[in-house]
């Protein structure tokens, strides 16, 4: 499994907890592209040049594939999303590229695994709430170590 990265032509949503919850499940994946909406079709048809399909009608040929010459992806679509699974040595590459043809098509970007949304606007945000989270329980782990380490003064 690689680095997933959505591209969602609908209202942006707040959190990646709403984008989990909303997403969770593709119902009706294809490999046509044809099934989504009119701005993803074209922005899927400008990043086929740059992140070679290697499933559906533009597929790069077996021996094409892992020879170092292009990037390519596993690409699912649905009726307002693309599933764009990259190999991780590719993301940070490309990531910034693919972010600024979304936003030229007027979609939002969901970095999965990078916890982070482009949004179509160009605006970069953070997953906050999961950093909070995070932070939460690190504060909480904190203080009962300072708690352990009073008591057995």
């Amino acid at each position: 499994m690689g680095h997933i990265v959505a591209l969602v032509d609908s209202r942006p949503v707040s959190s990646f907890k709403t984008f989990e919850k909303k997403y969770s499940r593709l119902e009706g994946g294809s490999n046509d592209y044809r099934i989504g909406t009119p701005r993803l079709q074209g922005l899927f048809l400008e990043l086929k040049e740059i992140i070679h399909p290697l499933n559906g009608e533009f597929a790069v040929a077996d021996d094409k594939v892992d020879t170092g010459k292009y990037l390519d992806a596993e690409y699912v679509f649905g009726k307002d999303v693309i599933w764009m699974e990259l190999a991780y040595s590719d993301v940070q590459n490309v990531i910034g590229e693919v972010a600024a043809i979304a936003r030229k098509h007027k979609v939002a970007l969901y970095d999965i695994d990078g916890r982070r949304v482009f949004l179509s606007s160009g605006l970069m945000v953070n997953n906050r709430t999961d950093r909070a989270r995070d932070w939460g329980a690190a504060l909480a782990v904190a203080f009962v170590m300072l708690l352990v380490f009073l008591l057995n003064l």
